[in-house]
């Protein structure tokens, strides 16, 4: 080991340059370093297919040694970073048809049906509750069903409204009748 100072050869054990007097810096191996190995372990292999994942060894705890004047202190030891783990996607879509997007003409077909009464209320309720549907016709059913429920409460709620303001209109026509 040589002395950072005035470059004079020390001993490993030394805790001071026997010719300047300049405390030793003990060198201590970096968490980027640690860091990188990691990433060198767990990267995947270049292949095509991954039959077993690869088993990645735990690395040392370091301990980091500071020497300052003459009182000798250890930080907390510097804990591994943990590796990244491979998973592999093993769900393939079993029917390319149910994730198919609607083009021009299956729009266009949609309006149709949707402007046949009684045709609308079926083909609505058969694409929202079938399990091997098109999921856009699904989720347009879905939104479809719950666009109904949304405008059906706000339409109670205005009839309710009118209901009492035509209440509160005809008993002002009876106390008016009444009093002549």
């Amino acid at each position: 080991m040589v002395c950072t100072k005035c470059g004079k050869e020390i001993k490993e054990d030394s805790k001071f340059c026997d010719g300047c007097g300049q405390a030793v810096v003990v060198e201590t191996k970096s968490i980027f370093d640690d860091i990188q190995e990691v990433e060198e372990i767990s990267e995947p292999k270049a292949t095509e297919e991954v039959d077993e994942p690869e088993v990645v060894e735990e690395t040392e705890v370091n301990e980091e040694v500071v020497v300052t004047d003459e009182v000798e202190t250890v930080k907390e030891p510097v804990k591994p970073v943990e590796p990244v783990k491979v998973v592999e996607k093993t769900e393939k879509v079993k029917d390319v048809s149910l994730v198919k997007p609607i083009g021009i003409f299956g729009f266009i077909w949609i309006f149709i049906l949707m402007s046949i009464p009684i045709v609308n209320v079926i083909v609505v309720l058969v694409w929202a509750f079938s399990k091997n549907k098109n999921v856009n016709k699904k989720n347009y059913a879905w939104a479809i069903i719950i666009l109904f429920l949304v405008f059906l409460a706000g339409s109670i709620f205005a009839f309710i409204q009118i209901g009492l303001s035509f209440s509160l209109i005809f008993d002002d026509i009876k106390t008016i009748i009444n009093s002549l």
